[in-house]
């Protein structure tokens, strides 16, 4: 998803908002639903702010389930030279 592309998300509307909600519109979130390879060296960038994100939220927002996000990230980018592997629960690394 840049100004040069759209990517198709797999998602509908609702589903758009309710993910967006919950990720608190961290930045690339809607990568995790587009169909594009998070391995490509192209999306290092993105793959390291989808990380980050997902280790941040459940610590600063425990009240909400983010086990599904999480499990999509590690489907989705675990291929990727930057994915980190978080131990359950995700807690800051120092």
């Amino acid at each position: 998803m840049t100004k040069a592309r759209l990517e198709r998300l797999a998602l509908d509307f609702q589903s758009y908002v309710d993910n967006l909600l919950l990720l608190k519109g961290a930045p690339n979130w809607q990568y995790l639903f587009a169909d594009v390879d998070l391995c490509d060296d192209e999306f290092t960038t993105r793959v390291a702010q989808l990380d980050r994100a997902l280790e941040a939220l459940p610590v600063l927002f425990p009240d909400h389930d983010y086990s599904r996000l999480q499990a999509r990230y590690e489907e989705r980018c675990s291929g990727s030279p930057v994915f980190r592997r978080h131990k359950s629960p995700w807690t800051p690394q120092p």
